[in-house]
């Protein structure tokens, strides 16, 4: 991995639910970590291709492998919102992950 190329910062969130007395859920996110990554919008092209196996993914993001991010976590860069769509891990090595998220709104 090309470390010159990991020039975003980005936050890890992971879910926490809690219930309320009445008994309503609510989900709140907690920062896991942050960390350097690489934010790419994907091109038309992928997205026609990464909509077949994934859904709706928008942006490629890469980042050194960490350890437990599962498909319900989200990656926040600046006020933007990432939501994870797959999660790849290159070459099965733990080196680096290559997560295609979609950008919620």
């Amino acid at each position: 991995m090309n470390a010159g190329k990991l020039r975003h910062r980005l936050t890890i969130l992971s879910p926490s639910e809690e219930q309320g007395a009445t008994g309503d859920v609510t989900t709140s996110w907690l920062v896991v970590a942050v960390t350097w990554a690489s934010i790419e919008p994907l091109s038309g092209r992928e997205i026609m291709v990464a909509q077949q196996p994934v859904g709706e993914a928008t942006h490629r993001v890469r980042m050194r492998y960490r350890a437990g991010i599962g498909h319900d976590y989200r990656l926040q860069f600046g006020e933007r919102i990432f939501e994870i769509v797959s999660i790849g891990n290159i070459e099965e090595r733990n080196a680096e992950y290559e997560i295609l998220c979609r950008e919620a709104i």
